[in-house]
C-alpha cells in the first residue's frame, strides 16, 4: 500500500502498475482462497513474477524515470527481468526440497512434494541457467549478474547431479550471498543496510524463537 502512494506522489501510472501487480500476486500467493505458496505450479510462478520479475522492474523504470518510453525500451525492461526471475526461482525451487517434510505433513502441494526432489533440484538448475542465458540481456551491469549466475550454475547443476538434502543449503544461500557481496562492492550502502538488516533478524528470530536464523548452516 505505502508502495502505492509512494509510486502515485513521485512517479506515474506505470509504476503504481508495477506496484499493484506485485500487491496482488503478493495477495494470491499468502492469502485464501488462492494460497499460492501451498501449490506446484502457482507458487512458482507468483515467485518468478513477483519476487523476481516485479523487484527488477521497480528498480529498472525508477532509473528509467522520467525519460520517454516506447514500447520497444519496456519490452527490453521485460525481458531483461526475467533473469531475476529465473534467478530466483532457481533459488525458490530448491528451497522446497528443504522443506519437503514439513509440506508434506501440513497437506501442501509444493513443487517438490508433487515432482519430487530430483526433478526440482534438475529444474532448479535449468532455471538458473535460463537466468545466466537471460542476464546477457540486461541494461546496466551485466557483468556482475552473468559472473554470478555462472557461479550459481556451477552450484545448481552439481545438486541436480548430486540430490542430497544436506546440499540444497549450500546450494541456494551461496549464490544469494555471492550476488549481495557482489553488489555491496559497488553500492557499500546497500552492503551496510545488509548486513544491519541480518543482525536484526538474528536477534528478532533468538529472542523470539530460540532459533538461529538467518545461518549459512544447514538447519
Amino acid at each position: 500500500i505505502i508502495g502505492l502512494a509512494i509510486s502515485l506522489v513521485f512517479f506515474d501510472i506505470i509504476m503504481f502498475i508495477i506496484f499493484f501487480i506485485g500487491l496482488i500476486i503478493g495477495i494470491m500467493y499468502s492469502l485464501p482462497p488462492f494460497n499460492l505458496k501451498n501449490t506446484a505450479i502457482g507458487g512458482v510462478t507468483a515467485d518468478f513474477i513477483g519476487h523476481g520479475m516485479i523487484t527488477y522492474l521497480v528498480g529498472w523504470y525508477a532509473a528509467k524515470h522520467g525519460n520517454t518510453l516506447d514500447y520497444s525500451t519496456l519490452a527490453q525492461g521485460i525481458i531483461a527481468s526475467c533473469t531475476l526471475g529465473f534467478a530466483h526461482t532457481a533459488v525458490f525451487l530448491t528451497t522446497t526440497i528443504v522443506d519437503t517434510k514439513g509440506d508434506k505433513s501440513t497437506g501442501k502441494n509444493t513443487f517438490c512434494v508433487i515432482f519430487g526432489e530430483k526433478k526440482t533440484a534438475v529444474t532448479a538448475a535449468v532455471s538458473c541457467g535460463l537466468a545466466l542465458i537471460f542476464s546477457f540481456f540486461l541494461e546496466y551491469n551485466k557483468l556482475l549478474m552473468i559472473l554470478q549466475s555462472a557461479v550459481s550454475l556451477i552450484l545448481f547443476a552439481s545438486f541436480a547431479v548430486r540430490t542430497e538434502p544436506e546440499y540444497a543449503f549450500k546450494t541456494f544461500r551461496w549464490p544469494v550471498f555471492l550476488l549481495t557481496a557482489l553488489v555491496a562492492f559497488f553500492i557499500p550502502l546497500y552492503g551496510i543496510i545488509t548486513l544491519v538488516n541480518f543482525f536484526i533478524c538474528r536477534i528478532y528470530y533468538k529472542l523470539r524463537f530460540n532459533y538461529t536464523y538467518p545461518t549459512f548452516l544447514k538447519k
